[in-house]
């Protein structure tokens, strides 16, 4: 009976270590996520961000406006660069695990900064994200981003 309860507690721990391990990972891997898109919207390189997304991604703006697709929301992103000189700062603050979305959902804050071009109107907008989170073939990638405002 010593021996099972013994054997038992070893694999608990086995087991439980290496799913901590996993989880400091992707911890460190979505936090790197999260900079390398702040790095790819600053370059306004579009075609990295639209890579940072699933296929079939949605995005929900601030007043709960969906685009849909990586496609789309590269559109989205080229027409905001296109009128805009903007940079974009993003504090991720937080990492959990959504059972109910089977992903990991990465929240914190952004500021957008800049203004317009052609008028010169000066834009800043803050607020916070939540982006839901996937790994496929190896990267992460967003499935869903959801941003409200600050005001």
């Amino acid at each position: 009976m010593k021996n099972i309860l013994v054997l038992t507690a070893l694999i608990c721990t086995t087991i439980f270590s290496n799913l901590q391990a996993q989880t400091e990972s992707d911890e460190a891997e979505i936090k790197a996520f999260t900079n390398n898109f702040m790095t790819a919207y600053n370059k306004q390189d579009v075609e990295a961000i639209q890579k940072m997304y699933m296929d079939d991604a949605v995005r929900v703006d601030t007043e709960g406006k969906e685009i849909k697709g990586a496609d789309q929301i590269a559109a989205y992103f080229m027409e905001r660069f296109i009128k805009n000189n903007i940079t974009l700062d993003v504090k991720q603050m937080e990492l959990s695990w959504s059972d109910a979305q089977h992903a990991f959902v990465a929240s914190g804050t952004y500021e957008v900064k800049g203004a317009q071009i052609v008028y010169d109107i000066k834009i800043h907008d803050t607020g916070k994200y939540a982006n839901t989170m996937i790994k496929e073939k190896g990267k992460w990638k967003i499935a869903k981003s959801v941003l409200t405002s600050d005001d």
